[in-house]
């Protein structure tokens, strides 16, 4: 019984620590991703410049990329009572269709 215990308790402790350890990589990534972002405005101004200087037409500014959204998966009990909310008539478009 012992080692179901220690088997679950490292297990446990495991999960945790990798769960702590991604969390981590995540704000990393995001503070990367914001240096990275005013790197290339900082590198933008500055050839804009050395082209305004050799007298040549600046670089246009860029529009920043939108972020990337997650893609929500439904699970098939999801799916199903989407489809039926879709296709039933309620109430109130009932009256309005009188």
């Amino acid at each position: 019984m012992t080692w179901l215990r220690q088997l679950w308790s490292a297990l446990f402790c495991e999960g945790a620590l990798l769960r702590a350890e991604n969390d981590m990589l995540r704000e990393t990534n995001l503070v990367l991703e914001m240096e990275l972002e005013t790197l290339r405005k900082d590198n933008r101004a500055l050839v804009n410049a050395q082209l305004k200087q050799a007298g040549v037409i600046a670089l246009p500014d860029i529009e920043p990329t939108p972020s990337i959204k997650r893609v929500r998966h439904l699970s098939l009990h999801q799916k199903q009572r989407l489809s039926v909310l879709k296709t039933s008539i309620r109430p109130d478009r009932a009256e309005a269709g009188k």
